[in-house]
């Protein structure tokens, strides 16, 4: 693939999970990131069936978030996995000049860094001869959207309420000893534990509970991520 057709879908991706999804971070998706969702780390047969019901079309993977208590959610939509895998392909970056180096899903091509959202958005504008293509940001198109739902009392999208499924909220302390506490061996293997083992957790400690089980998951994985960053 040419430098040009890789940028070009590059572009095309993040502009589009961008405006439809309304996820500001999509651009800084990790590789190891997409990884995990190709994968379905987050999703397992043990999943509660209307999870896997309501995912089984799509991939879903974590952003770290600001401050250690948060991750995001970062949905995938089933017509973007064709072009994500492409775009992640080794020998695929490398013909389009993209550096061995660069640890993100969309590359910047002069640096190790990521393409800025704003930058694509425009990009594709511009291809696609619309009008005022200034006006056509991530942040304009959020508002407007949120003005949307607000004023003609549509309910919530399904992509919203997949996200909000996932949706990560401030731990307590004592709800993060008692995980760091039984899975301290888990973080230190970087090894996330399976479905029974936090099952058997929440029913020896009912404060838990009121977690699922990907909640909780997905706590001990920030932690090992934060463990690798500081190695």
């Amino acid at each position: 693939m040419e430098t040009r057709s890789y940028s070009e879908l590059k572009n095309l991706i993040v502009s589009r999970h961008t405006y439809t999804v309304q996820c500001q971070t999509w651009q800084r998706v990790l590789l190891t990131e997409w990884k995990d969702a190709e994968s379905d780390v987050w999703l397992r047969p043990h999943n509660d069936d209307s999870e896997l019901k309501m995912f089984h079309d799509m991939k879903i993977t974590y952003q770290s978030g600001k401050g250690n208590n948060h991750l995001l959610p970062v949905v995938i939509p089933a017509d973007l996995i064709k072009a994500m895998k492409i775009l992640s392909d080794i020998s695929v970056r490398e013909m389009s000049g993209i550096r061995s180096n660069n640890i993100y899903m969309f590359p910047s091509a002069q640096y190790d860094s990521h393409v800025s959202g704003s930058h694509s958005v425009n990009c594709v504008c511009v291809t696609a001869h619309t009008d005022h293509p200034d006006r056509m940001t991530a942040t304009k198109m959020t508002h407007r959207v949120s003005t949307l739902y607000a004023g003609v009392g549509e309910e919530e999208s399904s992509v919203i309420r997949r996200r909000k499924l996932v949706a990560r909220t401030s731990w307590s302390v004592e709800e993060l000893h008692l995980v760091m506490t039984a899975f301290g061996k888990n973080i230190a293997a970087c090894k996330v534990p399976g479905y029974g083992a936090v099952k058997s957790l929440q029913e020896k400690y009912p404060m838990l509970r009121q977690r699922s089980r990907e909640q909780i998951k997905a706590r001990v994985w920030h932690e090992i991520k934060k463990k690798r960053r500081n190695e």
